[in-house]
């Protein structure tokens, strides 16, 4: 998968089926800061079932047309 190195703590790549869970967690963490900008959600929204299957939905294509979603991501380094 090609990933686009931002700096060194950061990449940003696709996202896969694999980080449903800790892309959950993140809004659950920031859930009272994103208020303001995000919809009602859903409480599987912010779990990690809900967020698996919102990702197997994008990652299909629609019509024609792909639609490309990604992530900026901390590394381990």
């Amino acid at each position: 998968m090609p990933t686009l190195t931002l700096d060194s703590r950061t990449v940003l790549r696709l996202l896969e089926v694999s980080d449903a869970a800790q892309l959950a967690e993140a809004y659950v963490r920031n859930r009272e800061h994103l208020r303001p900008w995000d919809p009602e959600r859903e409480d599987a929204f912010s779990r990690r079932p809900g967020m698996q299957k919102i990702f197997l939905k994008l990652s299909r294509p629609m019509n024609t047309v792909w639609r490309i979603h990604t992530g900026c991501f901390a590394t381990s380094n």
